[in-house]
């Protein structure tokens, strides 16, 4: 048994398991709202675990807040380079459109869609993107795909109604 431990790498289950450890102190802090100490220990959750999703989206959460752009970006790339969700993968995109950079997110969301292909939430931004740089065809065919999904069908409603107004697209209101 011990050889069997020692041969498949031991090390990796404790370094995993501190990160997790560290992981749950920081969202304790992050309950308490103290930022400043979440930060810390997800910052040594991220030391003890590559790539470790967890502390890199709260980190780059916590870092898009303070307009902290280029370490936000950073975090989400560790964030999404091993199992991305969904949520990190349009967040990743959202920052790019925070900072006016449309193509940027354009590309950041094309990446998703590789990675999460049925993704109604990455269609919707795709769309809303799109639209900012006024690809109308594509704009509308992604924001029509997000219709179609509960999750996001008020807010792509909203999206294809608001890119309708700007760009004077005739449409039926019945």
């Amino acid at each position: 048994t011990l050889a069997f431990v020692f041969y498949s790498d031991w090390r990796q289950y404790v370094f995993h398991g501190m990160a997790g450890f560290y992981n749950y102190i920081a969202d304790l802090y992050v309950l308490q709202d103290n930022e400043i100490l979440a930060q810390e220990f997800y910052e040594e959750s991220r030391k003890h675990a590559f790539q470790n999703h967890r502390a890199n989206y709260a980190l780059a959460n916590i870092k898009s807040s303070r307009i902290n752009f280029e370490g936000a970006h950073y975090n989400y790339e560790l964030a999404n380079g091993r199992r991305p969700t969904e949520f990190s993968l349009v967040n990743a995109g959202n920052l790019y459109v925070w900072e006016k950079n449309y193509f940027g997110a354009i590309q950041m969301y094309l990446g998703g869609k590789k990675v999460m292909p049925s993704s109604a939430a990455i269609d919707n931004n795709l769309g809303y993107a799109l639209g900012k740089v006024h690809n109308l065809d594509s704009a509308t065919f992604f924001m029509n795909r997000a219709r179609q999904h509960s999750f996001t069908k008020s807010s792509a409603e909203g999206n294809f109604l608001a890119l309708a107004a700007i760009e004077h697209l005739p449409i039926k209101s019945d």
